[in-house]
């Protein structure tokens, strides 16, 4: 994500989740950002990318897992 800034990272608590790490565009008004990468954790492949200006309201600010 050209231009975000890495505010936190979270390592998987199980062998079948994802490597999270969430993301802050310069556009986003929270102080964390709603931005999110999702990481395989043992290939490193890309599963799934939430760019926080594109998310409806209702997935907004949603927990971490």
């Amino acid at each position: 994500m050209p231009g975000a800034i890495t505010k936190s990272i979270y390592f998987p608590n199980k062998p079948e989740n994802a490597l999270q790490i969430r993301m802050k565009l310069p556009q986003e008004n929270g102080e964390y950002g709603n931005s999110n990468v999702y990481l395989d954790q043992y290939s490193g492949k890309v599963l799934r990318v939430d760019n926080g200006l594109k998310l409806s309201l209702g997935d907004r600010s949603q927990p971490c897992e």
